[in-house]
């Protein structure tokens, strides 16, 4: 996902308009946009319509997070902008109905602006410096899609991020309560899912103190796998993690790419041949003689007795045999 926050080179005087960044932003923006530095500062107003959103959600009710979006203090300033795509949703805004909070899904992934700067909040009161903190924290998840992770954390790792096919990738999955203490007796449900989009499912981790383990062994086609990991105890759900690995097809010839000189000067002195560098290609064809590749040599082969005056011959010998015998009474 794609923060961005105000600042006198951020937006439209930042120049932001005219790149690939700017086309995803969930707002119009021009160079000319200015700022908006009120003396009194600027009110952030959730959007009422909003408050449902996970990146607003500061209380447990609608009602208790209106309430701690308006006892927030007003920050400095913020850039102007213009007004929200198509899709896009306006998350807050000021008493004049400007657009200060914008988020909205992209093929990319998530982008939210914010046009000012929050650090006030984390400057004035305790129940202030408490929402500053799960604002940006809830913003964050949300930006790397994991909303539903909560409060309780499950935790997925991986030992390594790259195998080969056929070999294995250990799980290792800890969930955490608010106070980053492990939850115990927790049900976990882990699945694969393969570069086809099929999903597969793994048997029940083997738990080992507050930890859970797994094994998983590549034998499908090579690609980018996901493993999602949900977690229930005592029928409360506690969210979900996910991490990806790549399996790849493992090459021998591809091991060791580079060119064995030795052995190619070892086959060129045994055939006759000649090893040269590939910069040394060119000159060596040059050298060559052009004539001794254009000549060409016609080789005839003759069959002596195919032929007729061979046959004359062989009848000729045949009939004198046999008037010979016949002549000396050996017939």
């Amino acid at each position: 996902g794609l923060v961005m926050l105000g600042g006198r080179s951020s937006f439209g005087p930042g120049g932001w308009g005219g790149t690939k960044v700017g086309q995803i932003l969930p707002v119009d923006i021009h160079p000319g946009d200015g700022q908006i530095e009120p003396e009194n500062g600027l009110k952030v107003l959730a959007s009422p319509t909003a408050l449902d959103n996970y990146v607003l959600r500061l209380g447990p009710t609608r009602a208790e997070s209106q309430r701690i979006w308006d006892s927030l203090p007003p920050i400095t300033g913020a850039n102007q902008l213009g007004r929200p795509k198509d899709g896009a949703n306006l998350l807050a805004q000021t008493p004049d109905r400007q657009p200060l909070m914008v988020s909205q899904e992209v093929p990319q992934g998530r982008v939210l602006i914010f046009a000012g700067e929050t650090w006030v909040w984390a400057r004035a009161s305790e129940e202030s410096r408490e929402a500053h903190r799960r604002f940006w924290r809830q913003s964050i998840l949300w930006l790397a899609h994991k909303e539903d992770q909560g409060e309780d954390q499950i935790k997925l790792s991986l030992d390594t991020r790259r195998i080969a096919l056929g070999q294995k990738v250990e799980l290792t999955v800890i969930a955490r309560d608010a106070k980053k203490d492990p939850i115990p007796d927790v049900q976990y449900e882990t699945k694969i899912i393969g570069p086809d989009g099929k999903e597969e499912r793994i048997d029940p981790l083997f738990h080992q103190g507050t930890e859970a383990r797994a094994t998983y062994f590549a034998h499908r086609a090579p690609g980018e796998y996901k493993v999602v990991v949900t977690g229930t105890a005592k029928g409360k759900d506690l969210g979900r993690d996910s991490a990806r690995f790549f399996v790849y097809q493992d090459d021998r010839e591809l091991e060791n790419p580079a060119a064995d000189r030795a052995l190619l000067n070892q086959i060129a002195e045994l055939t006759g041949g000649k090893a040269l560098q590939p910069e040394q290609l060119g000159g060596y064809l040059k050298s060559l003689d052009t004539h001794s590749l254009t000549e060409t040599t016609t080789q005839r082969e003759y069959q002596v007795w195919d032929n007729w005056p061979f046959f004359l011959i062989f009848t000729a010998l045949l009939t004198f045999e046999w008037w010979l015998r016949k002549r000396m009474g050996w017939v």
